[in-house]
């Protein structure tokens, strides 16, 4: 025995070990570590193991045999064969901000307000009991623990444990469950803190069974042998061997696997908190052997305890009981903290996800309907944790008044039955196209007044709460309204009873009134998005090119009021930015309606994390995003598509596929069905009948043929007359381009040939007007020494600047002439490379004098026989491309060329560090006329006259890479001599989806911001 003092410091110690826990887990980077590891979410997933697992199926056992082990086998079931099931929950999690299992349902059924708060109330009324299980186990053990012994759950050391049990719950579930408005966010602390107390629970009865089993007795064959010997004369021990009903195993079966999906704890560390799919590949067999050994005992304590003369009624505390019994203080005490970690986990998850349901479905919809209270939606996190706090003192009063009447399992199961309302509603909504919110809101209240009809008022009626005749003889004495026989059905027991008629009113409503009422185009466009959810996605999400003409700054704003109506100013901004992102519009001033289309989606999908999806709904529509002429025009482009077909955009292009193949598989068919029909016929018919009729088709045919083949002649006529022009239209683009280049090229240079032509002018001026002076006085005959030293020394210095400028002018007139040369000529010669890259970048210098870029040239110095022209314009193409587009929005870009001896060829990597080009538009880069800047100077030419240059002309290749905000390279490969064959050879560019996704490796040529 403990002092209870000692117990409750011992308590707060572990209680403070695992906020310890919870707190460094919670503060390392995402990604450290053991605690995104897959065996963290697997033990996390113990949860499920209460204190009705901890203490009630050693009662269980004792009281009904193996009957317990099924409560275990459903997880088991569900985890080897309902893998797909809890993978499109995940995925739908993901896809929707799920955050709840109401927000699961109301998101499958037309993100319905109305079914959400359904569910809420379901769970609060089915779960209640289960929190008052957990505080009931809490208090009787710990009386049983200390110096009290079997002191009655009323005395004062009771209520202080209990109370202060609902106090750290409160605390511990605020700190690490509802720390901040989005309930999708990982809660990494609470998941170790659980996964530490699943060990916890897990070694300590292991611990308990092993002293029970091999301490105080000999062994599993000596626990058999004795409690056989007593047997007969034991009928707790004879009621242990008795095999179960079918109907038990089978309605416990189906309670375990519905609870173990839709339990919303199990949802929440499940689904919600699930950062990897992969993640349920392990799940699947750690969770089975975690429940095996946690139960291997349950049998052997339970034989123990009556073997040992305990009745079965104490059958829920043998686990604690035998080994305080045996003295073992130490390994007593650490089975009452395994315990109090089964009943706390379950508590904490609980409280945690009922709160933002409440919050979410229950509260926020009575202040938005009250205009006094709609100041409190920016206080939603204040509400939770109130919630918190009303949740679990609520399932603290629930024990004080209903605690005492039943055993823990069958508490337990009230909340198992409670909750298997929801499976039809779920596994319906990802399987059944049909389903619709009519139809689930009738299931789920037809379901609802089943359960508690059949088996929460007989609870009532056995606690006295309700009059005893409704049991005996029926409500109003009509027998066949008798809760626990309901229209005569008195061969099964009560649980059994129960389940059976409200799955009986559950889908049974649910299937008429689905079947009855056609559901919406927004229903069945989730239906199908919820059902093909794991589908693959084959090929990308189309684009339209639309006018991008709506201003993103007041579609923001928009948003903005809208979020600022739940969250705090600093999350507004958050909120804001992620929308923003996720959506691929920064640094956009316009956007076009498809763009702002997804970036409504994604707000309401974000605001949905804080509030719930079908309140989010309702708030984003709430607030008008699209005008009422843009709403016609999304009218436009999507309802006489998707709204016949019934299919999200994701899922139209798999489609077309699908009936594309489908169409082809059936004209095949059918051709062929066509070419039997007629080889029957032709049988059928006489032969000479069958020769004139071939005879007929083949003078047809001929006419047809022939007919057919002027067509195609005239075509070609004029396809080939058509190609012509447009290859002359081409041509003469091309060399406007070329020569508006040019032009730019002699504007810049005469620009630049100015500045020193004019220091000359100023320094012969000056000598001038010396001269001047000089003569003067030498005609008045008052010349001195020292003016003929001084017009001497301006002499010197007028002449020195009149030489440096003439000299620098005829240097720019030098490179600017043999670089028009080369562009206007054809002209073949050797050339020293780098050299001549050199003067075609000095002739270009003018082109940077208003800025700070910088172009650097540094490889091998190679001699070659080429195209000098060529490459003149290659590099000037270039240039112009990075100064127009790269460097469109910076003032200090850098451009790097870099020339290396190949051998037979050398390879030229040009690269810059500008914005960079998206996939998109990297495929169309040598499109000709393709340009991202159009009416501001680009032509879309620039990049064209660069490859059939590279390829044609020179006859090498050219590969591009780039990424958005990582710059653009360019890698050419060019021979050193080109060959005397004239022929163009024509190379396919070099990029691709995978190379243009693909940064540049380091250490290669490429490349890297």
């Amino acid at each position: 025995m403990f002092e209870p003092l000692l117990i409750l410091v011992i308590l707060l110690l572990y209680m403070g070990l695992l906020f310890a826990i919870a707190q460094w887990a919670s503060k390392r980077t995402a990604g450290q570590g053991f605690k995104n590891s897959p065996f963290i979410y697997s033990l996390s997933i113990g949860v499920y193991c209460t204190s009705w697992t901890f203490y009630g199926s050693v009662g269980s056992a004792a009281n009904n045999g193996v009957l317990f082990l099924i409560i275990y086998l459903g997880p088991t079931l569900v985890l080897i064969f309902a893998g797909t099931l809890l993978r499109k929950m995940v995925r739908v999690k993901s896809r929707h901000h799920v955050t709840s299992i109401a927000d699961l349902i109301s998101s499958r059924y037309n993100k319905s307000q109305t079914l959400a708060a359904m569910v809420t109330i379901v769970c609060l009324i089915g779960i209640l009991p289960y929190i008052a299980l957990q505080l009931k186990a809490i208090t009787n053990t710990f009386n049983l623990l200390s110096a009290n012994g079997l002191a009655s759950t009323t005395t004062s050391s009771s209520f202080n444990v209990e109370m202060i049990t609902v106090v750290l719950m409160i605390i511990f579930t605020i700190l690490f469950g509802v720390r901040h408005l989005d309930p999708t966010e990982r809660h990494q602390g609470m998941m170790v803190a659980l996964a530490t107390e699943s060990i916890v629970k897990l070694v300590a009865f292991f611990l308990a069974g092993l002293f029970v089993t091999f301490g105080l007795f000999d062994g599993f064959g000596d626990l058999l042998d004795q409690a056989e010997r007593l047997s007969q004369n034991h009928l707790a021990l004879q009621k242990m061997s008795q095999t179960p009903a079918l109907t038990s195993w089978v309605t416990l079966a189906i309670l375990a696997m519905s609870a173990f999906l839709f339990l919303p704890r199990q949802f929440h560390v499940m689904v919600v908190e699930n950062a990897n799919e992969q993640h349920i590949n392990t799940a699947q067999w750690l969770i089975p052997s975690y429940l095996l050994l946690i139960n291997i005992f349950v049998i052997p304590v339970a034989l123990a305890g009556m073997i040992l003369g305990h009745g079965p009624e104490q059958a829920d505390t043998f686990v604690l009981l035998l080994p305080l019994q045996a003295d073992q203080r130490w390994l007593s005490l650490l089975v009452f903290i395994g315990g109090f970690s089964a009943a706390t986990g379950m508590i904490l998850v609980s409280a945690m996800t009922l709160s933002t349901m409440i919050t979410n479905h229950l509260v926020l919809p009575i202040i938005e309907s009250i205009g006094r209270l709609r100041h409190l939606r920016t206080h939603l996190l204040q509400l939770r944790w109130l919630a918190v706090a009303v949740f679990i003192s609520s399932g603290y009063l629930f024990n004080q008044v209903l605690g005492n009447t039943f055993m823990l399992v069958n508490m337990g199961l009230i909340s198992f039955a409670a909750i298997l309302q929801f499976a039809p509603l779920i596994v319906g909504g990802l399987f059944w196209r049909s389903a619709n919110a009519k139809g689930a809101m009738a299931g789920l209240t037809a379901g609802f007044f089943g359960w508690f009809y059949t088996l929460l008022l007989p609870t009532f009626i056995k606690s006295g709460w309700w009059p005893q005749d409704w049991l005996d003889q029926g409500p109003f004495g009509i027998t066949l309204l008798n809760p626990e026989a309901l229209l005569g059905l008195s061969v099964l027991d009560p649980l059994p009873h129960a389940v059976f008629w409200s799955m009986v009113l559950n889908i049974g409503a649910y299937v008429a009134v689905s079947l009855s009422n056609s559901s919406s185009k927004e229903e069945e466009a989730l239906a199908n998005e919820f059902i093909d959810i794991l589908k693959e996605e084959t090929r990308q999400l189309p684009t339209l090119d639309q006018e991008e003409n709506i201003l993103l700054v007041s579609k923001v704003a928009l948003l903005r009021g809208c979020f600022s109506e739940y969250m705090p100013t600093d999350l507004v901004s958050s909120a804001i930015n992620r929308c923003i992102q996720n959506t691929n519009l920064e640094g956009k001033e316009k956007v076009s309606l498809l763009q702002a289309t997804y970036l409504k989606n994604e707000a309401e999908t974000i605001l949905s994390g804080a509030i719930g999806s079908a309140a989010a709904h309702k708030a984003i529509q709430r607030s008008n995003i699209f005008s009422e002429e843009e709403q016609n025009q999304l009218s436009t482009m999507y309802s006489d598509l998707l709204a016949e077909i019934h299919l999200s955009p994701e899922e139209l292009w798999s489609k077309v596929d699908y009936y594309q193949e489908r169409e082809q598989m059936i004209s095949d068919h059918a051709e062929q069905q066509q070419h039997t029909i007629e080889r029957l016929e032709s049988e059928a018919i006489q032969r000479l009948n069958a020769e004139q009729a071939l005879k007929e088709l083949n003078e047809k045919l001929e006419q047809r043929v022939e007919q057919r083949t002027a067509e195609l002649k005239s075509s070609n006529v004029n396809l080939r007359s058509t190609l012509q022009q447009l290859q002359q239209t081409q041509k003469q683009l091309v060399e406007a381009d070329k020569m508006a280049a040019l032009g730019g090229l002699v504007a810049g240079i005469a620009h630049e040939i100015n500045t020193p032509l004019g220091n000359s002018l100023t320094a012969a001026s000056l000598l001038k007007d010396e001269y001047g002076q000089l003569s003067g006085n030498y005609q008045n005959n008052s010349l001195t020494r020292s003016d003929f030293d001084n017009f001497n020394s301006v002499a010197n210095e007028s002449l020195e600047i009149i030489l440096t400028n003439s000299e620098r002018a005829a240097q720019l007139i030098q490179s600017f002439k043999q670089v028009a040369v080369d562009q206007t000529s054809d002209e073949r010669r050797n050339f020293q490379l780098k050299h001549y890259i050199e003067e075609v970048l000095f002739s270009l210098k003018p082109l940077l004098k208003n800025n700070a870029h910088e172009i650097a040239v540094s490889g091998d110095e190679i001699n070659i026989d080429s195209y000098p022209g060529a490459y003149s314009q290659i590099i000037t193409n270039l240039v112009m491309n990075s100064l127009q587009h790269a460097f469109a929005q910076t003032d200090n870009g850098r451009i790097q060329i870099e020339i290396k001896d190949s051998g037979e060829s050398i390879l030229m990597n040009y690269r810059d560090n500008g914005c960079g080009m998206s996939s998109r538009q990297l495929r169309r880069i040598y499109d000709p006329f393709y340009t991202t800047r159009r009416g501001e100077g680009g032509s879309g030419l620039g990049a064209h006259i660069v490859y059939n240059l590279v390829t044609q002309q020179l006859k090498g290749q050219i590969d591009c890479k780039s990424k958005v905000g990582q710059g653009t390279v360019f890698n050419i490969r060019l021979p050193t001599k080109i060959p005397s064959d004239k022929k163009n050879a024509v190379n396919e560019p070099h990029q691709n989806e995978d190379t243009a996704d693909k940064p540049p490796d380091e250490g290669s040529n490429d490349f890297v911001i």
